[in-house]
């Protein structure tokens, strides 16, 4: 039995959501009586800011999402309802990503060669000549 899942306030909705569907397919292997995966869904919290517990319900999202849980030799689910729990629980990661969020995000570039000339200068006081370097791209008339 899920007696343990709790969370805050703002889980209470996957909570109620997940709950039914934790007994009904996945206590069964991962729970007090069998810890398969190293997964006991007894303990976990729906906790924003535990973020053991997250990786564990991004985990079960993967899962499901290529259908490898529950097992083929154990009941399935309704699709409608994996469905239902699918999006809440992407809901609930979502947001949780959302409240952590540096607000960084910015995709890596590549450096242009005076700009990888001067940071080697500047850091490790090595200088270096262009014509050992890739030439630098363009994209439009931009370097």
């Amino acid at each position: 039995m899920v007696s343990n899942l709790q969370g805050s306030e703002h889980s209470l909705s996957l909570i109620k959501t997940m709950k039914p569907f934790l007994e009904e397919h996945c206590v069964r292997c991962h729970g007090p009586k069998r810890e398969r995966g190293g997964l006991r869904i007894d303990l976990l919290t729906v906790d924003l800011d535990d973020f053991t517990s997250l990786d564990h319900f991004q985990n079960m999202l993967d899962e499901m999402a290529i259908e490898s849980m529950p097992p083929e030799d154990e009941p399935q689910p309704d699709p409608k309802t994996v469905v239902r729990v699918s999006a809440a629980l992407t809901e609930h990661i979502r947001i949780a990503k959302e409240r952590h969020n540096s607000g960084g995000g910015k995709p890596a570039r590549r450096l242009t060669q005076i700009e990888f000339i001067n940071t080697v200068s500047d850091v490790l006081g090595v200088h270096i000549l262009p014509r050992n370097l890739p030439e630098d791209g363009t994209v439009g008339s931009f370097e």
